[in-house]
């Protein structure tokens, strides 16, 4: 089994801070292999099966990268409690397809 821990926390106003590479260098150093990674799937996708945040993703790559590099695992995690934009995954306003568009153009 792996030592991990989630590092992330939501600021005042529900939006998800960034991990600098000072706080997963120190981890690292600690002896945890992984992190979970919380992401706003609207920060990340604004409007349902449209363009990714090309400023978000570019954080989220950032700090996967450099946690690769330090050798630590990255599990994302769409932190958005089975909802976008107040409605659940699953009904009329919010498809299970556009949740599967949102994964499959994040793992592109």
């Amino acid at each position: 089994m792996k030592l991990g821990m989630n590092l992330l926390g939501a600021t005042e106003d529900g939006r998800y801070l960034s991990i600098s590479k000072e706080s997963l260098d120190y981890f690292a150093a600690k002896g945890f292999q992984q992190i979970r990674l919380p992401i706003e799937w609207e920060r990340l996708q604004p409007g349902l099966n449209g363009e990714l945040d090309a400023d978000y993703l570019a954080e989220l790559v950032q700090t996967i990268t450099h946690a690769a590099t330090i050798g630590m695992e990255v599990v994302v995690n769409v932190h958005n409690f089975g909802y976008h934009n107040g409605h659940l995954i699953g009904s009329d306003e919010v498809p299970v397809a556009a949740f599967g568009d949102m994964w499959g153009k994040l793992a592109d």
